[in-house]
């Protein structure tokens, strides 16, 4: 979110439950949605805490923020504060991204708005087959680890278990 006198505000990366776009089979816990809200204001640092107050409330968080004065300020053709623009990046739970969104439109004066949304049911589909595979590869290294009587293979095995479970913890991150 970019708050101030010629500022943005964005909120990406939100899973919403609301309707979106086409795709993968349609599972509305597998779309991401991504806002942005460009935002005037007469009060940069007031506005800031009322959106930070704001996202903490609603049981999100800032994930990323930064400010600057304009070239205006710089060159001295604005007051003694002068000119500021910032840009905040806010995660908000994804049941309240529309309420979010429509809210922080109010914390100044709106001048331009989007909203995008991308669904991952796909991706999300791939990788639990991916790692239900690598799940299997895993017992069975560990059955013929058991039942390995020479150390050659037994460190065959294991070398192969350890590659299997770093995927494993690769696509469960994921």
């Amino acid at each position: 979110v970019s708050v101030g006198q010629d500022a943005a505000a964005t909120l990406p990366d939100a899973p919403s439950q609301a309707p979106g776009n086409t795709g993968a089979a349609f599972d509305p816990e597998h779309i991401i949605y991504t806002g942005s809200i460009q935002l005037n204001t007469d009060d940069f640092k007031s506005t800031l805490s009322n959106i930070e107050a704001y996202v903490n409330e609603i049981g999100g968080f800032v994930q990323d923020a930064s400010s600057s004065l304009t070239s205006e300020a710089v060159m001295g053709k604005t007051g003694a504060e002068g000119l500021r623009m910032g840009s905040i990046t806010l995660r908000v739970p994804a049941e309240k991204f529309q309420d979010a969104m429509k809210e922080l439109e109010t914390f100044g004066i709106p001048v331009s708005t989007s909203q995008n949304s991308t669904n991952i049911a796909q991706q999300y589909q791939d990788i639990q087959g991916a790692l239900a595979n690598l799940k299997i590869q895993e017992e069975r290294l560990t059955v013929y680890l058991a039942k390995a009587e020479k150390i050659q293979d037994m460190l065959t095995i294991e070398s192969e278990l350890n590659r299997v479970r770093t995927q494993i913890d690769s696509l469960t991150t994921t």
